[in-house]
C-alpha cells in the first residue's frame, strides 16, 4: 500500500508540473500570436504605404486615362492651398485636416478643363475608402471652386466597394487599370 501511495503521489506531483508546463506554452503561444498579430498590421501598413509611393510616382501613368497633362500636388502645397481656402471662410479647419489626410491629389486636365483628381490608395479598397474619397474630394472642391473628382486605387476592391463607387461616381483603379465611375 505504501508503495502504491509513494506511485500516486508521484504522479501527482508530475501532473501538478505538466500542467504548468502547459500553462507556461499557453501564455507563450498566446504572446507569440499577439507578435504575429503586430507584424502582420506592420506590413500591412508597410505594403499600404509602398502602394501610395508607387501611386504618387507614377500618377502619369496610373491616371492618363483620366487626367491630362498631369501634375502630383504634394502635401505642403495642398496645405498652402486649403489655408488660403480657411482664411476665405470656404471651408473649416476641420474640414482642411480632413482633406489633408488623403493619399493623393492631383491636377490636370478633362475634357479641355482643369480639374483635380483625389485618390484614396488601400491594398484592398473598401467601402470605407469610397466614402472618404468621395468626401474629401467635395470638399476640395468647395474650397477650391475647381471641379473634383475621386477615385480610389488599390490592388483589389470588394463588391461592395465596386458598387458604392459606382452610386458615387468615384473612379477606381485597379491594379493599374482605371474604370469610370457608371
Amino acid at each position: 500500500m505504501e508503495e502504491l501511495a509513494e506511485a500516486q503521489r508521484r504522479t501527482e506531483e508530475r501532473l501538478t508540473s505538466l500542467a504548468g508546463k502547459v500553462e507556461e506554452l499557453a501564455e507563450a503561444q498566446g504572446m507569440t500570436e499577439d507578435e504575429l498579430g503586430r507584424l502582420a498590421r506592420e506590413v500591412g501598413d508597410l505594403r499600404g504605404s509602398e502602394l501610395e509611393r508607387s501611386y504618387r510616382e507614377r500618377a502619369a501613368s496610373f491616371f492618363q486615362s483620366i487626367l491630362r497633362r498631369i501634375r502630383v500636388i504634394d502635401h505642403q502645397e495642398l496645405g498652402r492651398i486649403l489655408d488660403d481656402a480657411v482664411d476665405a471662410g470656404n471651408i473649416t479647419l476641420l474640414e482642411k485636416g480632413d482633406v489633408m489626410h488623403t493619399d493623393v491629389v492631383l491636377f490636370g486636365q478633362r475634357d479641355g478643363q482643369q480639374v483635380y483628381l483625389l485618390v484614396e490608395v488601400s491594398v484592398v479598397v473598401d467601402q470605407y475608402d469610397v466614402e472618404r474619397a468621395a468626401r474629401r474630394a467635395a470638399l476640395l472642391q468647395k474650397a477650391t471652386g475647381i471641379p473634383t473628382l475621386a477615385a480610389v486605387a488599390g490592388q483589389r476592391i470588394l463588391a461592395d466597394a465596386q458598387e458604392r463607387a459606382r452610386a458615387t461616381g468615384v473612379w477606381r483603379v485597379v491594379d493599374g487599370m482605371a474604370e469610370e465611375p457608371s
